[in-house]
């Protein structure tokens, strides 16, 4: 019985199924990875943070989807999902914002003056959300400390 153990192991190791999803996590893994990088380059660059966020919810959606086939899906989605809390405000308010300030530059008299003082407020807000927002980015670890190591 022993004899088939190592068969089954060797078999699963060279499964073509594991194999594409393995190669498909992965390069979903440096897309995001080069987003991430381009965001604590570009820390004010809203559409930078825009970027990362969405290559998050296609690695994430595809690890859902092909869990079984990846071991280290569940510590990857815990990663995505903390990553995606820590950056949601940011980005939620740079879309208020930039709403906010495309009605105040089309409006007229009280209206105007009424968004102008809320794309203020939303503005003193981003620093803070902005903050909250990088320190997700920096700490988003996919692979976690093992990265590197032999399986």
């Amino acid at each position: 019985m022993s004899d088939e153990n190592p068969a089954a192991e060797e078999e699963r190791a060279t499964d073509p199924l594991e194999a594409w999803a393995g190669e498909l996590i992965e390069r979903r893994v440096r897309d995001f990875e080069v987003k991430r990088a381009a965001v604590l380059e570009r820390a004010e660059d809203a559409e930078a943070l825009h970027d990362v966020r969405t290559r998050a919810r296609r690695l994430r959606a595809a690890l859902e989807d092909l869990r079984e086939l990846v071991p280290e899906a569940e510590e990857m989605l815990g990663a995505l999902k903390r990553f995606s809390r820590r950056t949601g405000e940011a980005r939620d308010n740079d879309v208020l914002l930039a709403r906010v300030e495309w009605y105040a530059e089309h409006a007229f008299g009280r209206a105007r003056a009424q968004f102008e003082r809320l794309a203020g407020r939303l503005r003193k807000r981003r620093g803070h959300s902005r903050t909250r927002a990088m320190d997700g980015v920096r700490e988003c670890r996919l692979r976690g400390s093992a990265e590197g190591e032999s399986p």
